[in-house]
């Protein structure tokens, strides 16, 4: 299968609250992986895809933002439910942090997986 993603995805493996539009409390989720493009998340509710049109994401200790947001894809296995986002709006300051993040990890992921044996 030939990747079609724009930006690298890191992974984040945290839990994180997912806020969605009009609805006060968060829903518990993992976020598994980022990029500037989208992310990766997963939970335990089963959500249909236009309630990500609006979104707030709180990773502790890490970073908390606002976006619009588009489900690529979703699929379900024992009892998760994993989406695909693409972010559709992005403020700077948001796009600073995660690309802040991507670049302090990355480096940490591949260092992992290239000496994992050694």
């Amino acid at each position: 299968m030939q990747e079609r993603r724009m930006y690298p995805r890191v992974a984040v493996n945290k839990e994180a609250s997912f806020y969605i539009e009009n609805r006060l409390s968060p829903i518990p989720c993992r976020v598994e992986d980022i990029s500037l493009g989208g992310l990766k998340v997963s939970m335990h509710k089963s959500l249909l895809p236009e309630v990500f049109s609006n979104i707030s994401l709180s990773i502790p200790d890490v970073f908390d933002f606002n976006a619009g947001t588009q489900v690529a894809w979703q699929d379900e296995y024992e009892g998760r439910c994993t989406y695909g986002l693409i972010f559709n709006r992005l403020g700077d300051d948001d796009k600073d942090r995660i690309s802040g993040y991507i670049q302090d990890n990355s480096f940490k992921g591949l260092k992992e997986h290239w000496w994992k044996d050694l």
